[in-house]
């Protein structure tokens, strides 16, 4: 491993059987495509100030977002770099010797497609991307983000044989995001003094553990009796309903979701190389917690240095445990599904 003043991690995109690498010798970077530019300006942003990024298709293409997020960050004084890489081959050593990998390879959700809908093209990506990364008997930490969120982690961590610890997905982060968002909106409370998150699935059958929801350190339900009219609004089926759906939303009017999950990943990978001890939702591999076994789902998890450091239980009530042992059988019967892909010729 790196000092703190010297990591870096490589981004690894499949595009047609061809390889884009980013690596960064103090923080992160940006490629070709929405997603990627947009996760390396949010955590060049944060934390950058010097970016090598390496593109090998559509170079045109990819100059040009180069070329956006430098005039980003014209004040950062941030040093941007492009490199072509062509084939695994020319990134073995960049890969054994990175702080960080982060997979994003996978088709655009489209409109009207769920994230489980993804599930066969993204195993078959990170089937071939898998099998360049295991011979390099990699010993940093992976953070996948590649839809459906939850399966490909699993996969990802099996066919590399990672620890959890070491390997997970930014799972329910975005939709925690969305959550306190939407919250915050009919409460009119500043969502950094609210205390929720999104459990089980990034994705249709993911649950909102109302009964540890707090504002302001005070409890949500209790909130919603004694202010009804600041707190009246805050209708648990539609806040749900709002933090499964807004994502939708997004990709019926824009086409893609790149901001919100940069945001997320930028968040994760800081809290990572900074060492905050902090605790974020990820999709980790659930051991016995939650009453749940071999499976990754969102979880809220204290995140430093070495990756997943605890997971943290909350006290379910009857109605989300079933919720959540509901969303967990919708991963398990995927996490199945994607082995049969795997398994095809």
């Amino acid at each position: 491993m790196h000092t703190l003043t010297c990591l870096r991690i490589i981004r690894v995109l499949i595009d047609c059987h061809e390889v884009v690498v980013n690596q960064l010798d103090c923080l992160f970077c940006a490629g070709i495509g929405k997603i990627i530019s947009a996760c390396g300006d949010k955590c060049l942003y944060r934390m950058c100030e010097h970016v090598d990024s390496g593109v090998c298709r559509h170079r045109r293409r990819c100059t040009h977002y180069e070329l956006c997020i430098k005039h980003c960050h014209i004040r950062k004084q941030a040093v941007i770099n492009q490199r072509v890489l062509d084939t695994f081959g020319l990134i073995g050593d960049d890969c054994k010797t990175a702080d960080i990998i982060v997979i994003s390879v996978g088709q655009p959700r489209k409109p009207g497609q769920t994230r489980l809908d993804m599930l066969d093209d993204s195993v078959r990506m990170l089937r071939d991307v898998c099998s360049h990364l295991k011979p390099l008997n990699y010993q940093g930490i992976v953070i996948t983000i590649t839809n459906p969120a939850d399966i490909i982690a699993d996969f990802t961590r099996k066919s590399l044989g990672l620890p959890r610890e070491r390997c997970f997905s930014t799972g329910t982060l975005l939709d925690t995001a969305r959550l306190k968002r939407t919250i915050s909106e009919l409460s009119g409370v500043d969502r950094r003094s609210l205390t929720t998150c999104s459990l089980g699935e990034h994705g249709n059958s993911s649950l909102i553990p109302f009964s540890s929801t707090t504002i302001g350190g005070r409890d949500y339900t209790a909130l919603r009796r004694q202010d009804p009219v600041r707190y009246g609004k805050l209708d648990e089926d539609l806040i749900l309903e709002r933090t499964r759906q807004i994502g939708n939303e997004i990709i019926e009017g824009k086409g893609s979701t790149e901001f919100g999950i940069g945001a997320a990943l930028a968040d994760m990978v800081k809290c990572i190389l900074r060492d905050e001890h902090r605790v974020l939702p990820a999709s980790v591999l659930l051991q016995g917690e939650y009453g749940q076994q071999d499976l990754h789902a969102g979880v809220p998890c204290v995140i430093g240095r070495d990756g997943i450091e605890d997971i943290i239980e909350l006290p379910l009530n009857a109605a989300e445990q079933q919720a959540f042992e509901e969303t967990c059988t919708v991963i398990h019967t995927h996490i199945a599904r994607a082995a049969k892909v795997a398994a095809e010729a």
